[in-house]
């Protein structure tokens, strides 16, 4: 079953010196010994929390990109669907 994770991430905003108040949240499908997806990111400063509704979207896509498999991974990638971030 994968996991969602909805994270306020306080290092990016010490990061950018914007004090403790301004970071970001994220949203990232998670399952276990697998893989993690990045899936969204905003500023708390940029918008309110996401609904219930949005988050059961975000939910769904989590979903689907982590039954896929390396495959379906490498041509959505290609396809410009999905974008691979690395360090």
């Amino acid at each position: 079953m994968p996991i969602l994770v909805e994270a306020s991430s306080s290092n990016a905003s010490r990061a950018l010196a914007r004090g403790k108040r301004s970071g970001y949240r994220t949203i990232m499908a998670y399952r276990a010994g697998e893989r993690s997806v990045f899936l969204y990111g905003f500023g708390k400063n940029e918008r309110d929390n996401i609904d219930g509704d949005e988050l059961a979207r975000w939910k769904i896509a989590g979903r689907v990109i982590l039954e896929g498999d390396a495959d379906w991974i490498v041509s959505a990638i290609a396809d410009g669907h999905l974008t691979e971030v690395q360090r």
